[in-house]
């Protein structure tokens, strides 16, 4: 019994350590998204890819 207690807590702490990660990687993605779509709000011009030939 008393090892069945010692897995659940330290799997606890694993869970806990697992959403604590989580949680700071959701708040770098958020900046990462940020800064792309600061970039990507930026008027960009199209590429003109025609050839004159005349």
């Amino acid at each position: 019994m008393a090892k069945l207690k010692l897995k659940s807590k330290k799997k606890k702490d694993v869970i806990d350590n697992i959403k604590g990660f989580l949680n700071d990687r959701t708040e770098k993605n958020t900046e990462i998204i940020t800064k792309f779509k600061k970039y990507l709000s930026h008027e960009v011009k199209p590429l003109d890819n025609s050839i004159d030939g005349d």
